[in-house]
């Protein structure tokens, strides 16, 4: 009991979960039905894959006031930049919403718009009895957010947002969204049982503070897509390296997809495609260093374009034989000659379409006014 006590005194003060002198005024059910109708997807309805938990941060961020959508957020916040791939670390490129580097790139992606990431800090639990007690307050931080209009994400399943509970029940729920399952709604029994420090995040999105301007937000975002290129963090290497690898490994005989076969869906693929969110972002901005850097950034846009272009045919060679869905495991597939080869070939073009546009994006850099 001491211990169960002592994690909520630490929730009620340092995790975001109002004190008793502030105790939020809590309905048995409360919904905030409008965040999941936003329409963040301009500029980006050719896509076939969409990261789940940026297009419900970018939905949240348009709730809390920012004018923003999926593809500017995913560009701005260095997302589209990266491409993590490492053949035995399938988590290295999972949603996150603070344990990858691309969930580090959200929480700055937020920040640049003037808001912040305020993560709910699981307490330390060795026992059983205490790590019951934290996904009991778990349970209490989202619900008391969405009491205060305060949708609430989570990196669950594909990632997602949770933005409305019913208490009235037997066993209450909390309900949410992701772009890829879709509606569900989460029972107290097991999100008591299943939700841990371990695996899952959960975060609100606060402040109100100007960001930077938008001058500034282009140049940032430049900057760090030549970054990316080459460094993208502790989970892996560069981008760029990283597509390498993925290319040696589709060419290598004997490598066991069926040990890898993660790799050989969204996790790729969406990271490849998102490279259109970039292009999208470049258009919309081509003004803002000035006329001389106006061209050049087209002709990055157009690049990273093709270089999603790409993509979205790998996926074709992966998804498709004799022009009909394979369902097949995709594992399973490589074995038919010339597949693999053909996946690397589309890597490698996609490479060299993204290094063409950043060559564009440093010379616009350079002549920047």
């Amino acid at each position: 009991m001491r211990a169960y006590l002592f994690l909520l005194l630490a929730a009620l003060v340092g995790l975001g979960v109002p004190p008793a002198a502030e105790a939020v005024n809590r309905p048995a059910r409360k919904m905030i039905p409008a965040i999941t109708a936003i329409d963040v997807g301009a500029g980006v309805e050719k896509l076939q894959q969409r990261d789940s938990l940026a297009w419900m941060t970018a939905q949240t961020l348009v709730y809390s006031g920012v004018k923003t959508n999926y593809a500017d957020l995913c560009a701005i916040s260095g997302l589209s930049a990266l491409f993590m791939y490492r053949f035995d670390d399938p988590t290295c490129a999972a949603p996150s919403l603070g344990r990858t580097e691309a969930g580090r790139c959200l929480a700055r992606g937020i920040e640049h718009y003037g808001r912040r990431l305020e993560r709910f800090q699981w307490p330390q639990s060795t026992t059983e009895e205490e790590r019951l007690a934290a996904s009991r307050m778990a349970w209490e931080f989202i619900l008391d957010n969405i009491a205060r209009d305060r949708p609430v994400l989570c990196d669950y399943l594909e990632g997602g947002v949770l933005y409305g509970y019913d208490e009235t029940q037997e066993d209450p729920v909390v309900f949410f969204n992701t772009f890829g399952p879709g509606f569900g709604a989460l029972r107290r029994s097991w999100f008591t049982q299943a939700f841990r420090r371990e695996v899952f995040d959960l975060a609100c999105i606060g402040g109100e503070e100007p960001g930077v301007t938008a001058r500034e937000m282009l140049a940032a975002t430049l900057a760090n897509l030549l970054v990316a290129a080459d460094n993208t963090g502790p989970e892996g290497a560069g981008s760029l390296t990283a597509m390498a690898a993925l290319t040696r490994d589709l060419l290598d005989p004997a490598r066991d997809w069926s040990a890898g076969a993660a790799w050989l869906g969204p996790l790729v693929i969406r990271q490849g495609e998102m490279r259109l969110c970039t292009a999208v972002y470049l258009r919309r901005n081509a003004d803002g260093l000035g006329e001389a850097a106006r061209g050049l950034l087209l002709a990055a846009a157009d690049e990273y374009e093709r270089a999603a272009e790409c993509w979205r045919q790998y996926t074709q060679v992966l998804a498709l034989t004799n022009g009909r869905p394979d369902t097949r495991p995709e594992a399973s597939r490589l074995a038919d000659p010339g597949r693999r080869e053909a996946m690397a070939g589309w890597v490698h073009e996609a490479m060299g379409h993204e290094l063409r546009g950043l060559g564009a994006v440093r010379q616009a850099l350079a002549v920047a006014q």
